[in-house]
Protein backbone atom coordinates (compact mmCIF):
# COMPACT_ATOMS: atom_id res chain seq x y z
CA UNK A 1 0.00 0.00 0.00
CA UNK A 2 1.16 3.73 -0.78
CA UNK A 3 2.96 5.24 2.22
CA UNK A 4 1.58 8.52 3.87
CA UNK A 5 4.28 10.20 1.67
CA UNK A 6 3.19 9.45 -1.22
CA UNK A 7 -0.13 11.14 -1.06
CA UNK A 8 0.55 13.45 1.36
CA UNK A 9 3.10 16.18 0.90
CA UNK A 10 4.19 18.84 3.21
CA UNK A 11 2.25 21.10 0.93
CA UNK A 12 -1.26 19.75 2.02
CA UNK A 13 -0.46 20.69 5.57
CA UNK A 14 0.80 24.39 4.70
CA UNK A 15 -2.28 24.83 2.58
CA UNK A 16 -4.80 23.63 6.16
CA UNK A 17 -2.56 26.06 7.86
CA UNK A 18 -3.14 28.94 5.76
CA UNK A 19 -7.00 28.15 4.92
CA UNK A 20 -7.15 28.45 8.76
CA UNK A 21 -5.24 31.67 9.35
CA UNK A 22 -7.79 33.13 6.37
CA UNK A 23 -10.96 31.66 7.13
CA UNK A 24 -11.74 34.67 9.34
CA UNK A 25 -11.43 37.01 6.47
CA UNK A 26 -14.36 34.96 4.06
CA UNK A 27 -18.22 35.20 4.81
CA UNK A 28 -18.43 31.64 2.46
CA UNK A 29 -16.23 28.52 1.86
CA UNK A 30 -16.96 26.72 -1.74
CA UNK A 31 -16.02 23.40 -1.33
CA UNK A 32 -15.57 21.22 -4.73
CA UNK A 33 -16.12 18.05 -4.28
CA UNK A 34 -15.85 15.53 -8.10
CA UNK A 35 -19.95 14.77 -8.78
CA UNK A 36 -18.25 11.14 -9.39
CA UNK A 37 -17.52 11.52 -5.75
CA UNK A 38 -19.69 13.77 -3.94
CA UNK A 39 -19.24 12.36 -0.41
CA UNK A 40 -16.48 10.86 -0.55
CA UNK A 41 -14.09 13.89 -2.28
CA UNK A 42 -14.66 15.99 0.84
CA UNK A 43 -11.76 13.83 1.94
CA UNK A 44 -10.69 16.28 4.69
CA UNK A 45 -11.59 17.66 7.89
CA UNK A 46 -14.12 19.92 6.74
CA UNK A 47 -16.40 19.78 10.12
CA UNK A 48 -13.95 20.72 12.57
CA UNK A 49 -12.29 23.61 9.58
CA UNK A 50 -15.55 25.42 8.21
CA UNK A 51 -17.87 24.26 11.16
CA UNK A 52 -19.00 28.49 11.42
CA UNK A 53 -18.78 29.43 8.09
CA UNK A 54 -21.74 29.08 5.91
CA UNK A 55 -20.62 26.42 3.25
CA UNK A 56 -21.73 26.20 -0.58
CA UNK A 57 -21.23 22.55 -2.03
CA UNK A 58 -20.25 22.91 -5.71
CA UNK A 59 -19.64 19.17 -7.61
CA UNK A 60 -17.37 19.83 -10.49
CA UNK A 61 -17.00 17.39 -13.24
CA UNK A 62 -20.41 17.18 -13.44
CA UNK A 63 -20.39 15.73 -17.43
CA UNK A 64 -18.55 12.79 -16.27
CA UNK A 65 -21.18 11.84 -13.39
CA UNK A 66 -24.37 10.04 -13.69
CA UNK A 67 -26.84 13.07 -13.65
CA UNK A 68 -29.82 11.29 -12.07
CA UNK A 69 -27.21 10.44 -9.06
CA UNK A 70 -26.23 14.33 -9.05
CA UNK A 71 -29.33 15.21 -8.80
CA UNK A 72 -29.71 12.71 -5.89
CA UNK A 73 -26.42 14.50 -4.35
CA UNK A 74 -27.71 17.76 -4.74
CA UNK A 75 -31.00 16.77 -2.85
CA UNK A 76 -29.22 14.42 -0.16
CA UNK A 77 -27.25 18.40 1.05
CA UNK A 78 -29.99 20.49 0.33
CA UNK A 79 -32.18 18.25 2.72
CA UNK A 80 -28.67 18.93 4.83
CA UNK A 81 -29.47 22.72 4.98
CA UNK A 82 -26.75 23.45 2.17
CA UNK A 83 -26.66 24.92 -0.51
CA UNK A 84 -25.45 22.65 -3.88
CA UNK A 85 -25.16 22.91 -7.18
CA UNK A 86 -22.69 20.90 -9.96
CA UNK A 87 -21.23 22.73 -12.66
CA UNK A 88 -19.13 21.51 -16.30
CA UNK A 89 -15.97 23.06 -16.11
CA UNK A 90 -15.56 22.01 -20.02
CA UNK A 91 -18.97 24.07 -21.08
CA UNK A 92 -18.83 27.52 -22.03
CA UNK A 93 -17.15 30.35 -20.21
CA UNK A 94 -19.42 33.02 -20.57
CA UNK A 95 -22.51 30.76 -19.31
CA UNK A 96 -20.15 29.03 -16.24
CA UNK A 97 -18.88 32.86 -15.18
CA UNK A 98 -22.41 33.84 -14.93
CA UNK A 99 -23.91 31.45 -13.51
CA UNK A 100 -21.77 30.75 -10.37
CA UNK A 101 -21.15 34.58 -9.88
CA UNK A 102 -25.15 35.00 -10.00
CA UNK A 103 -24.91 32.18 -7.31
CA UNK A 104 -22.38 33.44 -4.59
CA UNK A 105 -24.06 36.97 -4.91
CA UNK A 106 -27.10 35.48 -3.94
CA UNK A 107 -25.61 33.51 -1.13
CA UNK A 108 -24.24 36.39 0.51
CA UNK A 109 -26.84 39.41 -0.85
CA UNK A 110 -26.25 41.02 2.49
CA UNK A 111 -22.62 41.57 2.17
CA UNK A 112 -21.78 44.89 -0.03
CA UNK A 113 -18.19 43.54 -0.67
CA UNK A 114 -18.01 39.80 -0.87
CA UNK A 115 -14.90 37.36 0.15
CA UNK A 116 -15.13 33.36 -0.60
CA UNK A 117 -12.70 30.52 -0.04
CA UNK A 118 -12.77 27.35 -2.27
CA UNK A 119 -11.27 24.25 -1.34
CA UNK A 120 -10.80 21.28 -2.10
CA UNK A 121 -9.08 17.55 -2.63
CA UNK A 122 -6.30 17.39 -5.54
CA UNK A 123 -6.86 17.40 -9.17
CA UNK A 124 -10.93 18.71 -8.64
CA UNK A 125 -11.00 21.76 -11.15
CA UNK A 126 -10.07 24.47 -8.30
CA UNK A 127 -7.89 26.30 -10.26
CA UNK A 128 -9.59 25.62 -13.98
CA UNK A 129 -12.79 27.02 -12.44
CA UNK A 130 -10.51 29.83 -10.76
CA UNK A 131 -9.49 30.62 -14.65
CA UNK A 132 -12.63 30.10 -16.27
CA UNK A 133 -14.10 33.18 -13.48
CA UNK A 134 -11.32 35.64 -14.75
CA UNK A 135 -10.89 34.99 -17.94
CA UNK A 136 -8.57 37.64 -19.54
CA UNK A 137 -8.64 40.01 -16.19
CA UNK A 138 -6.55 37.71 -14.03
CA UNK A 139 -6.04 40.46 -11.71
CA UNK A 140 -4.37 39.26 -8.71
CA UNK A 141 -4.13 40.80 -5.05
CA UNK A 142 -2.27 40.89 -2.13
CA UNK A 143 -0.97 42.29 1.34
CA UNK A 144 -5.42 42.71 1.19
CA UNK A 145 -6.45 44.34 4.70
CA UNK A 146 -7.78 41.24 7.01
CA UNK A 147 -5.86 38.94 5.25
CA UNK A 148 -2.54 37.01 5.65
CA UNK A 149 0.33 38.55 4.41
CA UNK A 150 1.15 36.86 1.16
CA UNK A 151 -1.84 35.23 0.43
CA UNK A 152 -2.32 35.93 -3.05
CA UNK A 153 -6.09 36.63 -4.03
CA UNK A 154 -8.32 37.39 -7.25
CA UNK A 155 -10.81 39.91 -8.05
CA UNK A 156 -13.88 37.77 -9.70
CA UNK A 157 -16.06 41.61 -10.08
CA UNK A 158 -15.83 44.36 -8.30
CA UNK A 159 -17.46 43.26 -5.30
CA UNK A 160 -16.05 39.67 -5.31
CA UNK A 161 -12.92 38.63 -4.59
CA UNK A 162 -12.00 34.58 -4.32
CA UNK A 163 -9.25 32.95 -2.94
CA UNK A 164 -8.12 29.96 -4.85
CA UNK A 165 -6.13 26.94 -2.27
CA UNK A 166 -3.91 23.72 -2.93
CA UNK A 167 -5.96 20.90 -2.74
CA UNK A 168 -5.83 19.29 0.70
CA UNK A 169 -7.06 15.60 2.22
CA UNK A 170 -6.75 13.92 5.44
CA UNK A 171 -3.53 12.93 6.83
CA UNK A 172 -5.09 9.54 7.36
CA UNK A 173 -7.37 8.09 4.93
CA UNK A 174 -9.23 5.79 7.44
CA UNK A 175 -11.26 4.18 4.69
CA UNK A 176 -9.65 1.43 1.99
CA UNK A 177 -13.20 2.86 0.17
CA UNK A 178 -12.69 6.09 0.02
CA UNK A 179 -9.00 5.90 -1.03
CA UNK A 180 -10.11 3.55 -3.78
CA UNK A 181 -12.93 5.92 -4.83
CA UNK A 182 -10.35 9.18 -4.54
CA UNK A 183 -7.81 6.97 -6.92
CA UNK A 184 -10.83 6.70 -9.36
CA UNK A 185 -11.51 10.40 -9.86
CA UNK A 186 -7.35 10.94 -9.92
CA UNK A 187 -7.49 12.65 -6.96
CA UNK A 188 -4.77 11.03 -5.38
CA UNK A 189 -1.80 8.44 -6.28
CA UNK A 190 -1.15 5.06 -4.66
CA UNK A 191 0.69 2.10 -5.63
CA UNK A 192 0.03 -0.83 -8.53
CA UNK A 193 -1.18 -2.84 -6.13
CA UNK A 194 -3.45 -0.31 -4.25
CA UNK A 195 -4.96 0.63 -7.68
CA UNK A 196 -5.85 -2.92 -8.80
CA UNK A 197 -7.95 -2.75 -5.14
CA UNK A 198 -9.40 0.33 -6.68
CA UNK A 199 -10.06 -1.44 -10.22
CA UNK A 200 -11.77 -4.46 -8.64
CA UNK A 201 -14.17 -2.07 -6.11
CA UNK A 202 -14.89 -0.24 -9.92
CA UNK A 203 -15.90 -3.26 -11.66
CA UNK A 204 -17.64 -4.34 -8.85
CA UNK A 205 -20.04 -1.25 -8.33
CA UNK A 206 -20.27 -1.39 -12.58
CA UNK A 207 -21.55 -5.14 -12.01
CA UNK A 208 -24.42 -3.94 -9.63
CA UNK A 209 -25.05 -0.26 -10.41
CA UNK A 210 -23.96 0.12 -14.37
CA UNK A 211 -24.37 -3.39 -15.79
CA UNK A 212 -23.74 -1.92 -19.52
CA UNK A 213 -21.14 -0.40 -18.81
CA UNK A 214 -19.37 -3.34 -16.93
CA UNK A 215 -20.76 -5.46 -20.30
CA UNK A 216 -18.98 -2.84 -22.18
CA UNK A 217 -15.82 -2.79 -21.06
CA UNK A 218 -15.28 -6.29 -19.96
CA UNK A 219 -17.29 -8.26 -22.58
CA UNK A 220 -19.28 -9.96 -19.86
CA UNK A 221 -22.99 -10.27 -18.59
CA UNK A 222 -23.42 -8.67 -15.23
CA UNK A 223 -25.43 -11.40 -14.11
CA UNK A 224 -22.58 -13.65 -14.13
CA UNK A 225 -20.11 -14.48 -11.79
CA UNK A 226 -17.55 -11.88 -10.95
CA UNK A 227 -13.43 -13.14 -11.78
CA UNK A 228 -11.10 -10.29 -11.46
CA UNK A 229 -8.26 -11.68 -12.57
CA UNK A 230 -9.87 -12.90 -16.03
CA UNK A 231 -11.99 -9.93 -16.20
CA UNK A 232 -8.14 -7.95 -16.35
CA UNK A 233 -7.02 -11.08 -19.12
CA UNK A 234 -10.04 -10.14 -21.02
CA UNK A 235 -9.92 -6.53 -21.13
CA UNK A 236 -5.87 -7.28 -21.99
CA UNK A 237 -6.57 -9.61 -24.89
CA UNK A 238 -9.34 -6.94 -26.42
CA UNK A 239 -6.62 -4.26 -26.38
CA UNK A 240 -4.00 -6.29 -27.32
CA UNK A 241 -2.00 -5.38 -24.58
CA UNK A 242 0.31 -8.54 -25.04
CA UNK A 243 3.99 -9.60 -24.30
CA UNK A 244 5.93 -12.57 -25.40
CA UNK A 245 4.01 -16.13 -25.90
CA UNK A 246 0.83 -13.82 -25.79
CA UNK A 247 0.35 -13.32 -22.39
CA UNK A 248 -1.45 -10.04 -21.30
CA UNK A 249 0.42 -7.30 -20.13
CA UNK A 250 -1.01 -6.47 -16.54
CA UNK A 251 0.62 -3.09 -15.65
CA UNK A 252 -0.84 -1.86 -19.65
CA UNK A 253 -4.12 -2.88 -18.80
CA UNK A 254 -4.09 -1.73 -15.23
CA UNK A 255 -2.68 2.05 -16.22
CA UNK A 256 -5.32 1.86 -19.17
CA UNK A 257 -8.22 0.72 -16.72
CA UNK A 258 -7.50 3.30 -13.74
CA UNK A 259 -6.46 6.52 -16.38
CA UNK A 260 -9.81 5.30 -18.25
CA UNK A 261 -12.19 5.78 -14.86
CA UNK A 262 -10.54 8.87 -14.19
CA UNK A 263 -10.95 10.34 -17.59
CA UNK A 264 -14.43 9.52 -17.77
CA UNK A 265 -13.71 7.20 -20.91
CA UNK A 266 -16.30 4.59 -19.76
CA UNK A 267 -18.92 6.68 -19.68
CA UNK A 268 -20.83 8.96 -17.04
CA UNK A 269 -20.17 7.17 -13.85
CA UNK A 270 -20.88 8.27 -10.36
CA UNK A 271 -18.81 5.98 -7.73
CA UNK A 272 -21.34 6.71 -4.77
CA UNK A 273 -24.49 7.04 -3.81
CA UNK A 274 -26.47 8.76 -0.66
CA UNK A 275 -28.07 5.15 0.22
CA UNK A 276 -24.81 3.41 -0.88
CA UNK A 277 -22.64 4.18 2.00
CA UNK A 278 -22.48 4.63 5.74
CA UNK A 279 -22.33 8.58 6.60
CA UNK A 280 -21.13 7.58 9.71
CA UNK A 281 -18.47 5.31 9.60
CA UNK A 282 -17.09 7.49 6.15
CA UNK A 283 -17.34 10.92 7.30
CA UNK A 284 -15.16 10.13 10.45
Amino acid sequence: MATEKTWYPGHIEKAKRVIQENLKAVQVVVEMADARIPYSGRAYEWKSLFHNKKTVILLSKADLADPGQTDRWISFYEKAGMVAFAMNLKGNPGSIRKGFVSKLTDIAREDRFQRYMIVGSPNVGKSTLVNVLLGKKKVRVGRTPGLTRGIQWVNVTDQLMLMDTPGILYRHLFSKHVRHKLLLAGCIKASESEAEEALEYAFLWLKERYPNAYRTITGQSAEGPFEYEELLRLVGLRRGYLQKENRVDRSKVVDFLLASFQNGTFGALTYETPDSLDIASDSG
